[in-house]
C-alpha cells in the first residue's frame, strides 16, 4: 500500500514503456499520484502519446535549475561505456532528466493542486523562478526551458539572430575570461 510513487526507473529495453502503462493504470484506476525521474526526450518519444492518450495532456513536469548528475552502475568502467569515468569524473550527466508527474484523481485534486504548484515553484514555463527552490514548473512541454527540451520537440524553436549574436559574444567573453585570449590575440 502506497500514497505516491516516485521512481527513478531504468531507461533502456521497455521498462519506459512498462512503466508509463502501469503509471496510467494507478492513475486512472487507483487514483494515485506518480512522480517519475525520465530522460527529457521521453515526452517527444511515440510511444509516450500511445500509451498514455488523453492522460498525456494532464501531465506536468518540474524541471531542475541545473542538470542532475548521476554515478554510472558498478559494471560501468572507464574505456567501456563511460567518458566522463575516462575524464576522471566519479559522476555523469549524459542528458538532462526531469520529473514527470500526474495528480492522480482529477475529481478531488488536492493532493498536488494546479494552486499549490504556483505558490511552490512560480508560475508555468518561469525559467528564472523568484521561489526558493530547485525545481521550475510547466505545466506542459511547450513551458519546458528551452536547456532541457528534447531534441525532437516541436516547439524547441532557434533563437532569432539578435539573440544568437548576443550569446555567441557572451560566450566569446567568457572564453576570453578563462583563458585570457580572444582568437588567438593576447
Amino acid at each position: 500500500e502506497y500514497d505516491v510513487l516516485v521512481t527513478n526507473p531504468p531507461y533502456s529495453g521497455v521498462h519506459m514503456g512498462k512503466l508509463l502503462g502501469y503509471c496510467k493504470q494507478i492513475a486512472t484506476e487507483d487514483k494515485k499520484p506518480f512522480l517519475l525521474l525520465l530522460p527529457h526526450y521521453v515526452y517527444t518519444k511515440d510511444y509516450y502519446q500511445l500509451i498514455l492518450g488523453k492522460m498525456s495532456s494532464s501531465m506536468f513536469f518540474l524541471v531542475p535549475i541545473g542538470r542532475y548528475s548521476y554515478i554510472p552502475p558498478s559494471w560501468v568502467t572507464a574505456g567501456k561505456g563511460s567518458k566522463a569515468l575516462d575524464k576522471g569524473k566519479i559522476d555523469t550527466a549524459p542528458f538532462p532528466s526531469f520529473w514527470y508527474c500526474h495528480a492522480g484523481n482529477q475529481e478531488d485534486n488536492a493532493i498536488i493542486s494546479s494552486k499549490w504548484l504556483v505558490e511552490k515553484f512560480g508560475p508555468s514555463g518561469m525559467v528564472r523562478p523568484k521561489h526558493h527552490s530547485n525545481l521550475r514548473y510547466a505545466k506542459s512541454p511547450k513551458d519546458i526551458p528551452r536547456d532541457f527540451r528534447g531534441e525532437f520537440d516541436p516547439n524547441n524553436k532557434r533563437a532569432n539572430p539578435k539573440a544568437r549574436k548576443r550569446a555567441a559574444k557572451m560566450r566569446r567573453e567568457a572564453a576570453w575570461r578563462a583563458g585570457g585570449s580572444w582568437g588567438g590575440c593576447h
